[in-house]
């Protein structure tokens, strides 16, 4: 997918949001703004409501397709 670092670390710290008590703020000091909207775009997908598990698997796949081609 030629995936570079930033999505690469998207794709790792997508639910650090979530199930931890990390900030984004926390997020964007060790890495930087690109990781921080693009796992803080990957959560609010989440919390999101969806008809069914495929509609919001279809979301996060757009998400991180659109993020690859930027």
């Amino acid at each position: 997918m030629h995936a570079d670092r930033d999505k690469v670390c998207d794709g790792l710290f997508h639910d650090t949001l979530e199930d931890t008590s990390i900030t984004k703020e926390d997020i964007a000091c060790i890495f930087n703004k690109i990781v921080t909207n693009l796992v803080d775009g990957i959560t609010k997908i989440s919390k999101m409501n969806f008809s069914s598990k495929q509609d919001q698997n279809l979301a996060n796949t757009r998400k991180i397709i659109t993020s690859i081609r930027e």
